[in-house]
């Protein structure tokens, strides 16, 4: 049986045999000599302001073109439920943009003591796979609800919205994302 080789090797996304490599092929520099980087953001939802159904709390920034491959998420053990999508808007001009996306990581994801320390995020809501990881936010965007063709060349806020309301006050979380700068 031949070796067969990835696509550092020959441009192919399926394995092709290793008598196939094309010699003159070169990997993107925007995914293979990218460095990876790392956000972390702390939030607590309470009870003032009230956090209820539909609102929208705004977590971390990234560009269009950025590249991200983990997204983890870090919940204190709160005793009470509170559920929340983790999704996309558009940064705007006082990060008021429009939605993108309300639930393309989590969806309806109950954040209590059952989310695991380092629980990965980025494949729960089922719209994105393991394949996904490491597109550019806006082709991650064009799986989920937005009509993205080419690179928007926008900024884009990572948000969690609210299932239902906060019913105990103090409930922290932590949000962390492993990504490469865009290209």
């Amino acid at each position: 049986m031949p070796d067969q080789v990835s696509d550092h090797f020959s441009g192919a996304t399926q394995p092709v045999a290793l008598s196939t490599i094309d010699g003159q092929f070169k990997v993107s520099a925007g995914i293979g000599h990218g460095r990876l980087r790392k956000k972390v953001a702390n939030i607590t939802l309470d009870l003032l302001p009230v956090f209820t159904t539909n609102d929208v709390a705004r977590i971390m920034q990234f560009k269009s073109s950025d590249r991200l491959f983990e997204l983890t998420l870090v919940s204190a053990g709160a005793s009470t439920v509170v559920t929340v999508g983790i999704g996309l808007h558009e940064s705007g001009n006082n990060h008021d943009g429009a939605v993108i996306d309300l639930d393309l990581f989590a969806s309806a994801l109950a954040v209590n003591g059952t989310v695991a320390r380092s629980s990965d995020m980025f494949t729960e809501s089922s719209t994105l796979d393991d394949f996904d990881r490491g597109l550019r936010l806006w082709e991650l965007a064009a799986i989920g609800a937005a009509t993205y063709t080419v690179d928007p060349f926008l900024d884009f806020d990572l948000t969690l919205t609210a299932g239902a309301a906060v019913t105990t006050a103090d409930e922290p979380l932590i949000i962390e994302a492993w990504y490469t700068a865009g290209d």
